[in-house]
């Protein structure tokens, strides 16, 4: 699964220093075809810090309805989601704060039963809305059972990051990319326009 951030003309650094994420949402691309209704979650298990998470997992989106290109689509680099349904918790880009070493953005994408609605004990997440979330319970208690894919990226506000290192080259058109090797994940930021996770581990999430 892979997470691209458009962001124009907005330039993202060739190493860890204070990387912006746009706040736009993400497209949810996969590497292949995939039937069916989907959900897809992003959560930061590291809020407020690693060191002190007391307002963890902070809930960055929740949107339901997603489906993929088909198995009878023509083959594709990448097949983009399409977003059938409103966002239960709206998107908000990541924003560690400063005191912070890296956190952890996980995306995970489960599919989502016919029958799906929000459980009970999870009704007042919203945009206003988004401390101590639960992903695993959540999942549980909505039936959607283990995620299909996850991904996760390192997000840091500090000119230091744990647990991550930094391998800079650049593409043809002289820009920069920094690969950024996590505990299991890479993560490469191209350029001008796009930041794209590659796939990533449920085991990476902390609950």
């Amino acid at each position: 699964m892979t997470l691209n951030w458009q962001c124009g003309s907005q330039q993202f650094l060739s190493n860890v220093d204070s990387p912006t994420v746009p706040a736009n949402a993400p497209v949810i691309s996969t590497s292949s075809p995939m039937n069916g209704d989907y959900l897809f979650a992003l959560v930061d298990p590291d809020a407020e810090s690693p060191q002190n998470p007391n307002i963890s997992q902070y809930l960055h989106f929740l949107q339901p309805g997603l489906t993929f290109p088909s198995s009878s689509s023509a083959p594709a680099a990448s097949y983009p989601a399409t977003f059938n349904s409103a966002p239960i918790v709206p998107y908000t880009q990541p924003a560690p704060p400063s005191f912070s070493t890296a956190h952890r953005y996980i995306g995970l994408l489960f599919s989502q039963p016919s029958n799906f609605t929000v459980p009970a004990n999870f009704q007042q997440y919203n945009a206003s809305y988004r401390m101590f979330f639960n992903i695993t319970t959540f999942a549980a208690e909505a039936g959607l059972g283990a995620p299909v894919l996850a991904n996760y990226f390192l997000v840091s506000n500090q000119t230091m990051t744990a647990n991550a290192t930094t391998n800079a080259t650049t593409t043809s058109t002289g820009m920069p990319i920094a690969t950024f090797t996590g505990e299991a994940q890479t993560l490469r930021v191209a350029g001008l326009c796009i930041m794209a996770g590659v796939v990533g581990a449920y085991a990476a999430l902390v609950v």
